[in-house]
Parts: structure tokens; sequence; C-alpha cells
């Protein structure tokens, strides 16, 4: 029987340059498939499976529009979060 390689969200950041977050981040948008959970409660994922997920082109909607020219301002504007009104 083969061993199966199984790593952690600190494993996936590291092997990628990203921080934690951004690891949970594709998981939650689908271009990661959900974890498992090891014995210790800790998420992880089979090595094959995050190469294969990772290295495939990310989801449709996750796929920028082609070049378009606008302008700064515009790309700021469309690209900024929503403020929070005082209560």
């Amino acid at each position: 029987m083969a061993a199966v390689e199984v790593w952690r969200a600190g494993d996936v950041a590291s092997l990628y340059g990203v921080d934690l977050s951004t690891v949970h981040r594709w998981e939650r948008s689908g271009r990661l498939r959900s974890s498992r959970r090891d014995p210790g409660g800790a998420k992880c994922w089979l090595a094959h499976e995050v190469l294969e997920d990772l290295t495939a082109p990310p989801p449709l909607e996750a796929v920028p529009d082609p070049v378009v020219s606008m302008s700064v301002d515009e790309l700021v504007a469309a690209t900024r979060k929503p403020r929070r009104r005082a209560s």
C-alpha cells in the first residue's frame, strides 16, 4: 500500500508563498477542495489533490476579464470595499 502525503494549511501556504488566510479563502471559494480533519482536528488536504486543484485554472467566476482600459480611479472604485456606516 502506497503512503499518502497529507498537508496542513501551513504546508500549503509555505509551498505557494501565501498567508494561511489565503489558503482558507481558496477553500471557501472552491479553488481548493474541502479539507479533511486529522485526528487532532486540524484541517488537512491530500498533497496530490492540492497540486491538482492549484495547478488547474481558477474557476470561471474567479478569472478576471481581459485587460480593459480603465482609469486608475475606476479600478480603485471597482475594487474598494464598501464602508461601514457608524451606528
